[in-house]
């Protein structure tokens, strides 16, 4: 699996084989490509401290999306809209639109959002725009994401979470 998911970061994101070949802080666990292979979501567990996480990443864009794994994200798309979480910009620069949204710990964006979506013939779709708010457990979402490239970010989460459930069952890995 790690062999898999460094040719892609390889291929598909241009990253130097040098940089793969270094051990990475984390490990895949399974992960899934858009038919159009730009974008890339994955389950990675972090290895300093054994978190799960989701990590969405596209080609086209900077930063990384990391999410904590729960069940109830992995599975969002089999209950009812919304979908309400918490998504990480790792090595975010300050002075970006939505700096005011979630909170700042150093140079790690954690931003909340809450997305409705359809899900139509098995398609997550997301129903634009994404609300988010100032601090980590908002009693309102007044907000809206306007940094597209973190819009950007949770589409991928969302769209791609349903070819993630199918490659774990068919790779038989069994989450909590």
């Amino acid at each position: 699996m790690k062999k898999i998911f460094l040719l892609a970061l390889i291929i598909f994101f241009a990253i130097p084989v040098e940089a793969a070949e270094e051990d990475l802080p984390f490990e895949p666990m399974v992960f899934t490509l858009s038919a159009d292979e730009n974008s890339i979501l994955a389950l990675i567990r972090i290895k300093a401290d054994g978190a799960v996480c989701f990590m969405a990443m596209d080609r086209n864009i900077e930063p990384v999306g990391l999410v904590p794994y729960t069940r109830k994200t992995y599975d969002f798309y089999l209950n009812d809209s919304p979908l309400i979480a918490v998504m990480g910009f790792p090595q975010q620069q300050r002075g970006q639109v939505d700096d005011d949204l979630g909170e700042w710990d150093e140079g790690f964006h954690i931003v909340p959002f809450r997305v409705n979506f359809d899900v139509q013939g098995g398609r997550v779709v997301c129903r634009k725009p994404f609300a988010s708010a100032h601090g980590l457990k908002p009693s309102h979402y007044y907000g809206t994401i306007k940094n597209t490239d973190h819009a950007r970010l949770i589409e991928i989460l969302m769209t791609l979470m349903p070819q993630l459930h199918q490659v774990a069952e068919n790779q038989n890995i069994s989450l909590p």
